[in-house]
């Protein structure tokens, strides 16, 4: 298997390119928004108040698909809740679809979901320790440096969880799941550094990649494996690639684009 593909051209490189996101509500066909099995349902009521009616100082992140925000149960256990935008339904339910079937230490933990009318969010596991991407690249320099700076020890434990819970999806998922958009902000890093992949919205098993004209190209400029960008070949190579990414990234410190000077060309950390 080819580690890091170098004989296609890559998507193009353009400002801000590192969270620039190809992304379709229509990537994996699915318009209805379907009861999982053996998945807890929340009354959005009750969302609301976990989230105190999701206020601004609750809000953590957010994505293409919709807002997160961190929450706390009446049982006191501390959640985050992914509330979809408009449109957006398809993408949660992909995710809740995958979520509720697969059980990996190395994947986020879904609690449970909630689907009222045009509402439809989905509660896991808080992870206190934020987003990998915000540990390399954070908005601000900190007074004291993150340990994923600080240490190599635990930069390495990180990409070695990453590394297993891709494996997992290659090699013990029935069927293997392509990902589509591994990077650092879907790499989340609980209480215990011990790291979660996340993010299934644009996921899709190897059979239905196979089968299926996916000509909406999904993923993030940067960790698009360049022959599923060019030729429109997604197989779980594809992953591979965007893991081979985030291990530059974490080992260099650089974004996935960068420039080297103020003006200068946009650059992969590839190159």
């Amino acid at each position: 298997m080819r580690f890091m593909t170098r004989q296609r051209s890559r998507p193009p490189l353009f400002k801000d390119a590192a969270e620039s996101t190809f992304a379709s509500s229509q990537a994996r066909g699915l318009s209805s928004f379907e009861d999982p099995v053996g998945s807890k349902k929340f009354t959005f009521v009750q969302l609301e108040a976990a989230t105190k009616a999701f206020a601004l100082e609750a809000k953590i992140g957010e994505g293409s698909f919709g807002t997160v925000y961190r929450g706390k149960l009446p049982d006191g256990c501390e959640v985050a809740i992914k509330r979809a935008r408009r449109f957006q339904e398809s993408a949660v339910q992909s995710e809740l679809a995958f979520l509720s079937r697969y059980n990996h230490k190395h994947l986020v933990g879904l609690v449970g979901y909630c689907k009222e009318n045009k509402e439809h969010l989905l509660v896991y596991e808080y992870m206190k320790n934020g987003a990998l991407y915000d540990h390399l690249h954070p908005k601000e320099t900190p007074s004291t440096p993150s340990p994923v700076v600080s240490s190599w020890k635990l930069r390495i434990k990180i990409l070695l969880d990453a590394s297993r819970v891709i494996e997992y999806l290659h090699s013990y998922a029935r069927p293997p799941i392509i990902h589509r958009n591994i990077k650092p902000s879907n790499i989340l890093l609980d209480a215990d550094w011990t790291a979660r992949l996340s993010d299934f919205g644009l996921s899709v098993t190897e059979q239905e990649a196979q089968a299926a004209n996916l000509t909406v190209k999904a993923g993030t400029v940067g960790y698009m494996d360049p022959e599923y960008y060019n030729l429109n070949h997604l197989t779980v190579k594809s992953n591979v690639y965007g893991f081979g990414v985030v291990m530059l990234e974490v080992l260099t410190g650089k974004h996935a684009i960068f420039k080297e000077a103020e003006g200068g060309s946009p650059e992969s950390v590839v190159d």
